[in-house]
């Protein structure tokens, strides 16, 4: 571990590790804090660099003192999750004789956050000690790199994981001059290595300073011509200044950029910027064939680079494009597969339930929000918000109707019964939750022919927008 003015979450980190260990190596670059004294305290052999704006220098300073077989690599702002006794020993003992690391997933989950849909990024952070052999390479951003020796495979493993504490607010300025510090430098040294002006030209974004992350990015995707595949630290940094256009409302910028890498890209995130993108610049077709495809590469093993890959954005965003489109039952299976995914955002429950009451599938709805009338949850759809989908997804019944056929229902009296089935019936527009309610009130009121009827026509209008949907893209 290298540290600097760590000592706030130095004892999180260290604590997490301590019973996994054999050997715990902390080398400090310049603590103006308690940071060597926490170190010591937890029995860690202390080390001093230093600092020369290089974190591989430094991480193989830490190297050149560790004496064990296998090396862990945790920051002092990490702490190691989900892990079961002798958990990491059990990784590098089963590992094959051809295997020189392990990667673990890396997720940052904010304070009271559910881990499931957080970032998950695999990182190599177990790895053989073989000095000379395996080292850490690039002055930023670094990673091992195996140099010599008869290893070439990197195996991945789900558990134990990796969990990013919440970065302290305030402290993106001094990082991002840092960073461009450091990565400028480093592409004076290595002017024939693309990593660092990809690097340069996120950073850039961050900034605020896009038209130069767009000068700086061209250079890398520009050479994606002689690759086969998008290497991933220019995936990461499209996905970055992507973003950037896409909230400084530049699309077209976005999708220009985009383009050139997406023919080559396996990241799910680059995939749901570019599809972003071209829905913006009203390419709803073109959007949705990239949400689809984020969701191929998302399944990828080892392809867990962002919340896209684990089905969440583009599932979530499907579901709204359906919405758009009329096809309300791939809305429905779109939005159910994002809520599995953990998507958080209160839209997408309500947008699930409204649609499943708008093909009239009422059960396929989640609570707490199922038994809610139709025009209920298209209002908490408006307040939330996403005042369009309340719109694109009427008519629905009046709240007035739907809680009176339900109440008929529960009551079960005959004359009230056919009243509340006269009256959704009698609805200008009989949307497919008010036909299938009639259908419900005639069966309880003794009439199951009739409710026969009026359930198949609920069943040809809840279908009827998919089919034209199937048609129109068949075509």
């Amino acid at each position: 571990m290298i540290v600097r003015d760590a000592e706030q979450t130095l004892p999180a980190a260290l604590a997490s590790v301590r019973a996994q260990c054999d050997q715990l190596v902390v080398v400090d670059t310049g603590s103006r804090d308690d940071t060597v004294r926490v170190a010591r305290d937890f029995g860690c052999q202390v080390g001093f660099f230093d600092w020369c704006d290089d974190f591989a220098a430094a991480r193989n300073a830490a190297l050149d003192l560790m004496r064990t077989d296998w090396v862990f690599i945790l920051d002092s702002d990490e702490v190691l999750a989900d892990a079961g006794a002798d958990a990491l020993r059990l990784l590098a003992a089963r590992a094959p004789g051809d295997t020189w690391g392990v990667a673990l997933f890396q997720r940052r989950v904010p304070p009271g956050h559910d881990v499931r849909g957080t970032p998950a990024v695999p990182q190599a952070r177990l790895f053989r000690h073989a000095p000379g052999r395996i080292e850490w390479r690039f002055a930023l951003h670094e990673e091992p790199h195996v140099f010599a020796g008869p290893w070439n495979r990197l195996l991945l493993s789900e558990r134990p994981w990796i969990r990013h504490l919440h970065p302290v607010p305030g402290d993106h300025k001094q990082k991002w001059e840092r960073d461009t510090r450091i990565l400028r430098a480093a592409a004076e040294r290595e002017p024939e290595n693309p990593k660092y002006r990809a690097y340069l030209a996120l950073v850039a974004a961050q900034r605020g300073e896009l038209d130069e992350a767009i000068s700086l990015l061209h250079g890398p995707l520009l050479e994606l011509d002689s690759c086969d595949f998008v290497p991933d630290y220019v995936a990461l940094c499209a996905v970055g200044v992507l973003s950037c256009l896409l909230a400084a409302g530049r699309a077209g910028e976005a999708r220009e950029l985009g383009e050139l890498a997406a023919p080559h890209s396996i990241s799910p995130d680059l995939w749901c910027r570019v599809a972003a993108a071209r829905d913006a610049c009203d390419d709803a077709e073109g959007a949705w064939y990239a949400y689809e495809r984020a969701i191929e590469v998302g399944k990828i093993p080892g392809i867990r680079d962002s919340l896209s890959s684990e089905g969440l954005i583009p599932h979530r965003e499907l579901a709204l494009l359906a919405v758009r489109r009329g096809a309300f039952v791939t809305a429905l299976e779109h939005a159910r597969q994002a809520q599995q995914a953990g998507e958080p955002s209160p839209v997408v429950p309500l947008l699930a339930a409204a649609c499943a009451m708008r093909v009239g599938r009422p059960d396929a709805a989640e609570p707490p929000v199922r038994d809610q009338p139709f025009g209920l949850l298209c209002e908490r759809l408006r307040r939330a918000g996403a005042a369009e989908l309340a719109e694109l997804l009427a008519p629905g019944a009046p709240d007035d109707v739907y809680l009176a056929g339900r109440r008929a229902l529960t009551l079960n009296d005959s004359p009230q019964l056919l009243e509340a089935a006269a009256s959704l019936l009698d609805l200008p527009v009989s949307p497919p939750e008010a036909l299938f309610l009639a259908a419900d009130l005639l069966d309880a009121a003794g009439l199951p022919d009739e409710a026969r009827t009026v359930r198949a026509a609920g069943t040809r209008f809840a279908r009827a927008s998919e089919c034209d949907q199937v048609q129109a893209r068949a075509s």
